[in-house]
């Protein structure tokens, strides 16, 4: 059970009558789906929308709960998976936590999807539900082009097994869930300059004692 405000109902109550009825006026109540309208975000909250899926309608609704910094994040990381596949032709994905990282969704960027890309997919986010020892998990599939291809809903408690405690050894070792921007490190194209070498200011001083200090 929800208990909603009285200027909140009603915003929610016009955009029903607009879709229901056919009466002018706003078709979404304001909040993300407004907000964000026109990105690569609001595309896919759209897509989402639409479908009748009840995994696919959950996955939605749990999107549309985070805050406004994680949707802008989500929103970047959408730009960058989709740009790597139109660049390489190959498969990218990233994965966000939500409430603790008891539940979470993992975007899947698939510029050749197969008929067993589905199953690859639900192994994939089975693994990641059981490392972060979540009860609800969600995989969602798009092009490079940012259009939905498919989604999938794994909602059950999470239970310990010897058995998967193997099989995700090495996801537990390389990765955790994070919405953190990926570092970009500066690539050094010169040699490095010792400490006890001739500055190359042209001072004729070592290193340490002339611009190392500056």
């Amino acid at each position: 059970m929800a208990m909603l405000q009285d200027d909140l109902a009603a915003d929610l109550d016009l955009s029903m009558s607009v879709r229901r009825d056919g009466v002018i006026g706003p078709w979404s109540p304001p909040g993300i789906l407004t907000k964000f309208a026109g990105t690569r975000f609001g595309n896919l909250l759209e897509q989402l929308e639409g479908k009748a899926d009840e995994g696919l309608v959950d996955m939605g609704m749990l999107l549309m709960t985070i805050g406004e910094e994680t949707c802008r994040s989500i929103d970047e990381r959408l730009g960058i998976i989709t740009q790597m596949s139109r660049r390489d032709g190959r498969r990218h994905d990233f994965t966000i936590g939500v409430g603790s990282a008891r539940e979470g969704v993992t975007f899947h960027c698939n510029p050749a999807p197969k008929d067993e890309d589905r199953d690859v997919m639900a192994a994939y986010c089975y693994g990641r539900k059981y490392v972060q020892k979540a009860d609800r998990w969600f995989g969602l599939s798009i092009d490079p082009a940012g259009q939905l291809q498919f989604g999938l809903a794994l909602d059950f408690p999470w239970e310990h097994s010897p058995d998967m405690e193997a099989r995700t050894a090495s996801m537990r070792r390389k990765s955790h869930v994070s919405l953190a921007p990926p570092v970009v490190r500066p690539v050094r194209t010169e040699p490095k300059i010792g400490r006890n070498d001739l500055c190359t200011c042209g001072s004729g001083k070592k290193y340490k004692r002339c611009c190392l200090n500056t």
